[in-house]
């Protein structure tokens, strides 16, 4: 559980540091607050391994935080296996993979 806390403020940190170094700002889109790129860019801030970090840190900490529960009180677990980490690493590969194909591409353009 201590690790999954960890995780959460370690995430948490990385995007606060982050988002200082390039100056993104708090908006309004609809009814959904969220932080953007400064004004020539436009674009919501924060990458798909960021984004989803940060979620399954949060679920990772959720789930410890069960278990824990469940073993303080001697009830059997509720909770089995967590795919989180397997999903992750697929999504990691992915934009990996997507910004590899990208660059390659760019470099041939040149």
């Amino acid at each position: 559980m201590m690790l999954a806390i960890a995780a959460v403020l370690i995430c948490i940190l990385e995007l606060i540091y982050k988002g200082k170094k390039e100056r993104v700002e708090l908006r309004r889109w609809r009814t959904l607050w969220w932080f953007y790129y400064p004004r020539p860019q436009r674009r919501l801030y924060g990458s798909l391994p960021d984004i989803y970090g940060l979620v399954g840190a949060i679920s990772q900490c959720i789930c410890s935080t069960v278990q824990y529960v469940c073993f303080i009180r001697h009830n059997q677990n509720p909770i089995k296996v967590s795919l989180l980490p397997a999903i992750f690493l697929i999504c990691l590969g992915a934009s990996r993979l997507n910004y590899i194909g990208t660059d390659e591409t760019n470099e041939q353009n040149v």
